[in-house]
């Protein structure tokens, strides 16, 4: 009589171990690579909240030179509550509804201007430039007060 080999009494539980253990590994990829896209994203959204502020701080900048131009008396007649698009080329125009990307084709910037106080001797300024990304619309807003000076 022939003897028969003996089987391995622990290869199914050897199999179930690699599943778990290769399951295991597959989670710990896909930890790895989600914490790295939302890195990503952080960094992303980062960088064009600092480009928002640039532009709206250089959109506050433009505004004061349009101001020494312009004499005080114009720029206050041309721009009291007549918000306006501002765009890259530092173009001046009305706003009509929004402005659109007009700032390095990803950024909106427009400004307001109010007469705070009705004195006709200055002008609250409030430059906002947004973009959209893909978990939300944002926005970067600078303010200040221009005066008639001499």
């Amino acid at each position: 009589m022939r003897k028969r080999p003996a089987r391995n009494k622990f290869l199914g539980q050897t199999l179930i171990e690699m599943l778990m253990a290769l399951g295991a590994g597959v989670l710990i990829v896909m930890a790895i690579i989600g914490g790295v896209v939302v890195a990503n994203r952080n960094s992303q959204f980062s960088k064009n909240q600092n480009l928002a502020t640039r532009y709206a701080q250089e959109g506050i900048e433009l505004i004061r030179s349009q101001r020494d131009q312009l004499g005080w008396n114009a720029f206050y007649s041309a721009y009291n509550n007549v918000p306006q698009c501002i765009d890259g080329s530092a173009k001046f125009t009305n706003m009509a509804g929004s402005c659109g990307q007009n700032v390095a084709s990803f950024f909106s910037r427009s400004a307001t201007f109010f007469d705070t106080n009705g004195s006709g001797k200055s002008l609250t300024v409030t430059v906002t430039v947004s973009w959209s990304e893909v978990n939300g619309s944002h926005d970067s807003k600078q303010t200040t007060l221009l005066t008639e000076w001499e």
